[in-house]
């Protein structure tokens, strides 16, 4: 059974998955790129193919790196074709984190209106319509983001991690900031997803855990947390353009 290796560069982090059949065999997560733990990675698994996305610029290094490997490598940019449509008005920066995770959504939930959501650094949330056409989102600070900015520019407000007593509205100044990062957050889901007229939200990202909690205390709108969204996407727009 041949192995697909993924790389999604993000902006705090770099997940590597392998993907054999339907499953991941290993995963690999750095907080900054390492070419030798990815080349080991490599040489230990043998993938046939290797498909690598970055959210910002595309690193040199691991292009090189890549591009010395065997099997097919597919750098994922704005012009590589995708199982999507994209109606947005600037598709040349628009992040292929947000692209990567509407691709996987939308072939796991076919014909739905979905409202998919990635909880990180920053919290996206945008709508794929039920024919398969990403039709834009919105971009606002993460959970730890606003957390971190809090502390850094004000003056006495203290540094609060998002773990922890989470009350429906604060009752001292920590569960204060608290709940307004985290339930703020998922708000902010519950509404694009409302107003965009979804009939499920997709949630993924490291914070994805904290916000759904929130979130199931605002909706009934179906619910799926799911993990390494992005990175199945990648997968998906491998396999697209295999059989293209």
């Amino acid at each position: 059974m041949r192995k697909i290796l993924t790389i999604d560069h993000g902006n705090s982090s770099v997940k590597v998955n392998v993907y054999e059949g339907s499953g991941d065999v290993t995963s690999l997560r750095m907080e900054e790129l390492c070419i030798e733990a990815v080349a080991e990675l490599v040489e230990r698994v043998r993938p046939d193919g290797i498909v690598y996305a970055a959210v910002g610029k595309t690193d040199a290094r691991m292009l090189e790196s890549v591009s010395r490997l065997d099997g097919n490598v597919l750098v994922v940019t704005h012009a590589t074709p995708l199982p999507i449509g994209i109606a947005y008005g600037t598709p040349g920066t628009l992040g292929l984190d947000r692209v990567a995770a509407a691709v996987a959504a939308a072939a796991m939930f076919p014909d739905e209106t979905l409202l998919v959501a990635d909880a990180g650094t920053a919290l996206t949330a945008d709508i794929v319509s039920a024919d398969g056409v990403f039709m834009g989102g919105n971009i606002s600070a993460g959970v730890r983001l606003r957390l971190d900015s809090l502390a850094s520019h004000t003056a006495q407000l203290p540094r609060v991690l998002p773990e922890g007593r989470l009350p429906i509205y604060g009752k001292d100044t920590e569960t204060a900031l608290r709940c307004g990062a985290v339930r703020g957050a998922a708000a902010e889901i519950a509404y694009t997803a409302a107003a965009g007229q979804c009939s499920r939200i997709v949630l993924t990202g490291g914070d994805a855990a904290l916000v759904a909690n929130a979130l199931c205390q605002m909706t009934s709108m179906p619910l799926d947390t799911v993990d390494d969204l992005v990175g199945k996407g990648l997968l998906r727009i491998y396999e697209h353009n295999e059989d293209n």
